[in-house]
């Protein structure tokens, strides 16, 4: 809400200023209605209001947002793309449009290392590494230089993008293991340990990056 009050909001709404305070404080959650009449007044989508899972802004609505502008400066926009990695059998990327943007506090990047012009967001597809990550959730991935270490990472295979646990092994190999017992591990070479998603080898078998957030779905 920034410097927007419960009072001044709810005039605005139409709301109580009561009932946005039971909103904050997670005592009653706000029907749809409500819902858009304050994402409206916020400049921000009503999907992320509710659930926090959908970007903060429209990649598009972002110079319109100014009841936010004082506070930008503090988030860094990270784009999502259509752009889908399994944690099972394999898919293929069916494009690399940009489908939205999500809003990361810039002093939690920086404590993590990371640099804003180097992520990119995905979905999960697939059960392998249930229960780490399920279908549908979103991935933040650090394209960033670096060798590979233990971790969560998305690597492409045979044209296709997976999401899986690799552990580094001497040699310059690694194995890459599932979450989820029913997926057998085994190994692949470094080929280099790290070759970015933007570079001149497009299409090669290789890893792409590291997982560094999840964001997860909300099951019923």
């Amino acid at each position: 809400m920034g410097d927007t009050s419960a009072y001044a909001l709810g005039k605005k709404t139409g709301i109580t200023q009561g009932l946005i305070r039971n909103y904050i404080r997670g005592l009653s959650v706000p029907g749809a209605d409500k819902v858009v009449l304050m994402a409206k007044n916020l400049g921000v989508r009503p999907g992320w209001l509710l659930s926090g899972e959908e970007p903060m802004l429209e990649a598009d609505h972002i110079q319109v947002a100014e009841g936010l502008a004082p506070y930008m400066a503090d988030f860094a926009l990270v784009p999502k793309y259509d752009v889908e990695a399994s944690a099972g059998g394999g898919r293929e990327i069916v494009s690399e449009e940009e489908v939205g943007r999500f809003a990361f506090r810039r002093d939690w990047l920086a404590e993590r290392g990371l640099k804003a012009d180097r992520l990119a967001l995905i979905a999960a597809r697939g059960d392998s590494m249930h229960p780490t990550i399920e279908p549908g959730d979103t991935l933040l991935v650090d394209l960033s230089p670096a060798p590979v270490r233990d971790g969560i990472y998305v690597i492409r295979m045979g044209g296709e993008l997976h999401v899986k646990r690799l552990q580094r092994l001497p040699g310059g190999r690694a194995k890459v293991r599932s979450d989820n017992a029913a997926y057998e591990a085994f190994e692949i070479p470094l080929n280099g340990e790290w070759v970015a998603e933007n570079d001149d080898q497009v299409g090669r078998d290789r890893v792409v990056g590291r997982v560094v957030w999840i964001g997860h779905v909300i099951q019923d």
